[in-house]
């Protein structure tokens, strides 16, 4: 092969791997920008979740003080109410769990009783 074919050549060669190098570098770059957009609405998605749990879990909260203000009526009434919350695991597969356990005695006298409640919200 002549030294201008030669030349020639390895110009091509050059020129196709500076085009396949911009093909690449223009494929990451969407692929990029297409993977940025993903993980923004995931993290979009992941805070309405996020949000909904609150609020979930702050009418939960309001809903297990109201019962606790009425139990504390009732221990007035000679009425023991033992009360536990706990809560479970992280995000949307928490459980806030609440046990009551009440001890009544009555006014006449009769044996006192015992019920225990259990609530899962």
């Amino acid at each position: 092969m002549p030294p201008e074919a030669q030349d020639h050549a390895a110009n091509l060669a050059e020129q196709c791997g500076d085009f396949v190098n911009d093909c690449l570098a223009i494929l990451f770059n969407q692929l990029n920008a297409v993977w940025n957009a993903v993980m923004d609405f995931l993290k979009g998605v992941f805070n309405v979740l996020k949000n909904a749990y609150q609020k979930v879990a702050g009418a939960a909260n309001s809903a297990i003080k109201g019962i606790y203000s009425v139990a504390d009526t009732l221990v007035k009434s000679n009425i023991r109410i033992t009360k536990n919350l706990i809560m479970r695991g992280e995000g949307k597969d928490s459980i806030i769990e609440s046990t009551f356990e009440i001890k009544c005695a009555s006014l006449d006298k009769t044996p006192k009783g015992t019920r225990h409640f259990e609530l899962y919200i």
